[in-house]
């Protein structure tokens, strides 16, 4: 059956590549993950996710280069199998908050054109339609008023 390294999940059919995050399958499990792949002095609580969520997060982290482990936490969660915790250095603690936020879109509010702007705008362009109406039924019928 076809497993996906970045999820580390198996899928019971066949596929070319993962549903998920595109990336190719192959016919064996992904690694398991353990702590003392990193030293485990100084390792604090990033946050605490059911099991699938928590692999997704430990990919990203994984790709954004910052050490992590996961430890099961033993409890059971409603409407999870259990809760897993995922666990980084202590000096990685704000950078890994920042990769599992994803990137930030920032706005720039002197690029920004004001709520007023838009409003004089719609203004002004209705002025004009206006002034070529009455400018265009005074050239046609020769009065800028009705008969």
């Amino acid at each position: 059956m076809p497993w996906c390294h970045n999820c580390r999940v198996e899928y019971s059919f066949e596929l070319d590549a993962c549903p998920e995050c595109d990336g190719s399958l192959t016919d064996r499990p992904a690694p398991e993950r353990r702590s003392s792949s990193i030293n485990d002095g100084g390792l604090v609580l990033l946050t605490t996710l059911p099991p699938e969520q928590a692999l997704l997060a430990a990919g990203q982290l994984d790709a954004g280069g910052i050490p992590n482990a996961l430890r099961d936490t033993g409890e059971h969660v409603e409407l999870m199998e259990g809760a897993v915790d995922v666990l980084v250095q202590g000096p990685h603690l704000s950078m890994a908050r920042d990769v599992l936020r994803g990137p930030r879109r920032r706005v720039d509010r002197r690029s920004r054109p004001a709520f007023l702007v838009y409003v004089l705008l719609a203004t002004v362009v209705a002025l004009g339609l206006s002034a070529a109406l009455v400018f265009g039924r005074w050239f046609l019928t020769g009065s800028p008023m009705p008969r």
